[in-house]
C-alpha cells in the first residue's frame, strides 16, 4: 500500500468514527407534559437532537451547534386549515418567567392537495400519511441548564388565543395570536376554552457544559499517533524505491 493510500484509509476510518460520534442522538429529560382536549388531532411524538461534537466526547458543550427535531403526530384530520407548532428555548427556571433565548413557529398544511373533510363526520376520518418533522438549529453561548418547550395546536384554536370572541372561527391566526401562545398555554387558557383547546405542550431539559480543553496527556498521545503515521508512510516510501 502506498503512503497516499494509507493516509486515505486512515482518514476514511477517522471520518466514519467522527460521523458516528456526531450523529448519535441523545434524548433530553422530560420535565413536564400538559394537554387539553382530544390529542387525536395533533400531539408531540418526541423531540430529539444532534450536535457537532467538536471535541468528540459525546458531551454537549458551549459553542457547539445543535439541531433539534420535533415530531408532530396525527391520528385524525378535520376542517381546520393547518396544524401549528411553537417552540421556545429558555434559561431555567421557566416559572417564574425566565429569559427566552429562542422562539420558533411552524405550520403544517396537512390538507394541501386534499381539501378539508366537511361532511360532518370528519372527527372519525383517520390520518394515514405519517408524521411531520420540524427542525431548527441553535448554538448555546453559555454553560448551564436550559428548557426546551414544544407546543402544538390547530390553527382554529390558535386563531382565538388573542381575541377569543368571534375570532376563533375565522381560522386565520394573526401574529397577535402567535404572540399570545405562551409556554404555559395548555394551563392558562383552560378557563376560556374549557376542553375545546386541542393539542399539548411538552417541556424538556438539557445541560450544556463549558468547552473542554484536551488534557496534556491526550495532546501528547495525539501527536505521538500522528508521528507514527508519518513515520510509517516514510518507511513505506523508502522501501518502495
Amino acid at each position: 500500500m502506498s503512503g497516499k493510500a494509507l493516509l486515505r484509509k486512515t482518514g476514511l476510518g477517522a471520518a466514519v468514527l467522527w460521523s458516528v460520534i456526531r450523529a448519535d442522538p441523545v434524548s433530553m429529560t422530560t420535565i413536564g407534559t400538559m394537554s387539553q382536549g382530544n390529542l387525536n388531532w395533533q400531539d408531540i411524538a418526541g423531540v430529539s437532537y444532534v450536535w457537532d461534537d467538536v471535541n468528540a466526547n459525546s458531551i454537549l458543550e458551549v459553542g457547539e451547534t445543535v439541531t433539534f427535531t420535533v415530531d408532530m403526530h396525527k391520528n385524525h384530520w378535520g376542517t381546520h386549515a393547518y396544524d401549528a407548532l411553537k417552540v421556545w428555548i429558555d434559561e431555567t427556571p421557566i416559572n417564574p418567567p425566565s429569559t427566552t433565548l429562542l422562539t420558533k413557529q411552524f405550520t403544517w398544511d396537512y390538507n394541501a392537495g386534499i381539501g378539508n373533510y366537511t361532511d360532518g363526520s370528519y372527527s372519525w376520518k383517520p390520518w394515514n400519511d405519517g408524521d411531520k418533522y420540524f427542525s431548527f438549529d441553535y448554538t448555546f453561548a453559555d454553560a448551564g441548564t436550559y428548557d426546551l418547550t414544544a407546543s402544538v395546536m390547530c390553527s382554529r384554536d390558535l386563531s382565538g388565543l388573542y381575541y377569543y370572541s368571534g375570532n376563533r372561527w375565522n381560522d386565520s391566526p394573526s401574529q397577535y395570536d402567535w404572540d399570545a401562545w405562551t409556554q404555559n398555554v395548555h394551563q392558562t387558557t383552560k378557563g376560556a376554552y374549557g376542553s375545546a383547546l386541542q393539542g399539548e405542550t411538552e417541556r424538556y431539559q438539557l445541560n450544556v457544559a463549558a468547552r473542554s480543553v484536551p488534557e496534556p496527556g491526550s495532546s501528547t498521545l495525539m501527536l505521538l499517533g500522528l508521528s507514527c503515521i508519518v513515520g510509517l508512510v516514510g518507511i513505506r516510501r523508502k522501501n518502495s524505491k
